[in-house]
């Protein structure tokens, strides 16, 4: 009970500040993959536009046509696909963050409970420091009672004066 265990926790205003560091970092993080989802994509429906483009211009020539006609498929997969694990991506990023977010709480009221559980042993101490006090005292009490009697059988004409005086 004596023994100071304070330093094996984060104090309470390191762990906002860290709370409120990694909360910024991952809005930063999300801000930053959003950018690249939406650039990407752009660069992506870009590439795709052009090729459609193509397409058209070059709809005269039936081979030609059926070559960019596949490569525009195989782009529109490729595009699915990379939207696919974008989506994917994103939502493991997401799920990561949820993670922390919830560690973070769960530690939070960890650490409130130490924090609990520290005043509650302070508490206790007092108490048992109180009762040791009171029984002290009950014993000073006790002896002092004790020593009245044995001084009133030793002294019974000193009782009345006593009792006179005390009136």
């Amino acid at each position: 009970m004596g023994k100071n265990t304070s330093n094996q926790f984060l104090p309470l205003c390191r762990f906002s500040e860290r709370k409120k560091d990694v909360t910024t970092r991952n809005r930063e993080l999300l801000r930053d993959l959003g950018i690249t989802v939406l650039l990407l994509t752009t660069q992506l429906k870009q590439k795709f536009d052009v090729l459609e483009h193509e397409v058209e211009e070059n709809s005269k020539k039936n081979d030609t046509k059926r070559t960019l006609q596949q490569e525009t498929e195989s782009l529109r997969r490729d595009l699915d696909r990379t939207i696919s694990l974008l989506s994917t991506q994103l939502k493991q990023k997401f799920d990561y963050l949820e993670h922390k977010v919830e560690e973070n709480s769960k530690k939070n009221d960890t650490d409130l409970d130490c924090i609990r559980m520290d005043r509650y042993l302070a508490v206790e101490q007092k108490l048992n420091q109180l009762q040791n006090e009171n029984n002290g005292l009950k014993r000073d009490y006790n002896l002092v009672k004790m020593n009245c009697g044995c001084y009133k059988m030793q002294h019974p004409n000193t009782n009345e004066n006593l009792r006179i005086s005390n009136r």
